[in-house]
């Protein structure tokens, strides 16, 4: 039996199209081509004024659909396999990572260095950006002392310390975000440690690929911490565009 599928509800499809050069906020298609610029658009999360689609980062798939039904079934593999503990979940992450084709964002508390090779070669093609808390001495130097190996990559790293007195000023989120279509969020740090325990249930891991949402997730976690730990970016609040 055919299963049942009405291609109308395609018409209601708002895919991730831009990124805001400033802040990274990510904006669907209808956002952007519904508005005429007969003025600007203000980025709904740093303030920014743009005045042509020039001004936004645009984001391109070979194949929309082919692409989201690839990332879709990485998705449900992942949920599948997190309640039967087949196949690993780290082998899973690896494989959503692989598929990346226009961006890869993430917030953690914490990075194996297994993992930040992986957005080494990742970041050969695609440009990758995170926040990483808690980050080991060693890690930062690898991060901080190598960028002209893996230009696509851009981390802020925030240095392990035991002075817990700002404790609260300190991201603690664990999301990663692929393309704006399949994020994880969940307990798992980006450590091969956590994602190898997420095999066992000792850590959580949810899989979102409702693109609404992800892009809410996104503005609200990563775009918001980004904007304000990134000494390149700014808030335009009181900007007067002319």
């Amino acid at each position: 039996m055919t299963t049942s599928f009405d291609i109308s509800s395609l018409l209601f499809l708002d895919p991730p199209e831009f990124l805001c050069r400033n802040c990274f906020c990510l904006l669907g298609s209808s956002t952007i081509h519904e508005y005429d610029f007969e003025n600007w658009f203000s980025c709904p999360e740093c303030k920014k004024y743009h005045y042509t689609q020039n001004d936004f980062i645009k984001i391109t798939f070979s194949d929309l659909i082919g692409h989201s039904r690839q990332l879709a079934s990485i998705g449900e593999l992942m949920k599948t396999n997190l309640k039967s503990g087949q196949i690993p979940p780290m082998r899973i992450l690896l494989s959503a990572l692989r598929k990346a084709q226009g961006f890869v964002h993430l917030t953690t508390y914490g990075m194996s260095h297994v993992l930040l090779g992986v957005l080494k070669v990742v970041s050969q093609e695609i440009q990758v950006r995170g926040i990483v808390a808690n980050a080991h001495p060693s890690l930062v130097k690898e991060i901080g002392d190598y960028t002209d190996e893996n230009p696509g990559l851009e981390l802020i790293p925030i240095p392990a310390t035991n002075d817990y007195r700002n404790a609260d000023q300190i991201p603690h989120q664990k999301l990663i975000i692929i393309d704006g279509l399949l994020a994880f969020t969940g307990s798992a740090n980006f450590t091969s440690t956590a994602w190898r325990k997420a095999k066992t249930g000792y850590e959580h891991v949810d899989v979102m690929t409702d693109i609404g949402h992800i892009q809410d997730i996104h503005n609200r976690l990563f775009c918001k911490t980004w904007l304000k730990l990134n000494p390149s970016s700014e808030y335009f609040e009181d900007e007067i565009p002319f």
